[in-house]
């Protein structure tokens, strides 16, 4: 930046500046959640792509893919001027670790993974495991403890 004075006008030349051509993804947001199973997780899972000074760049095109079932809601998303990119992601039926993927080619740390835990939803079903029709003395017990397993709707 510099002045120059001319009589009484003022030039003030301001260097442009803004971000570099894209060199790195990196998590942003919403890693290591845990929501019920064929819910969405709470935070929207989030990549930063920035330039070699760390600046956030506009307009790379950023691909998602989960894993372990569930669904995400744009698989293609395209960074915003901070250089963030971001999905929706609803979680399989099955209650275990999912991840989802982003992913930009030719970029360091590309690709981005996050984890979510699928917990079982409330119990909708119980069923007898063990220890159904035995017979004992009043005041005694039975040889097998009875045993029941609830399940929610998606058999977990």
């Amino acid at each position: 930046m510099f002045l120059l004075i001319l009589g009484t006008a003022l030039l003030l030349v301001v260097p442009a500046t803004g971000a570099g051509p894209a060199t790195r993804i990196a998590l942003y947001a919403g890693d290591g959640q845990s929501a019920t199973v064929v819910t969405p997780v709470p935070v929207a899972p989030a990549v930063m792509v920035t330039d070699a000074d760390n600046v956030g760049v506009g307009g790379v095109t950023v691909t998602f893919s989960q894993q372990g079932g569930g669904s995400v809601t744009n698989l293609t998303q395209v960074t915003g001027s901070d250089g963030i990119a971001a999905t929706g992601w609803t979680l399989g039926t099955v209650a275990m670790e999912n991840t989802l993927s982003a992913s930009s080619p030719g970029l360091a740390g590309s690709p981005v993974t996050f984890h979510a835990t699928a917990l079982p939803g409330p119990g909708t079903r119980i069923s007898i495991a063990g220890g159904d029709g035995q017979t004992a003395a009043i005041g005694t017990a039975v040889p097998v403890s009875p045993l029941v397993i609830v399940n929610d709707a998606w058999g977990n």
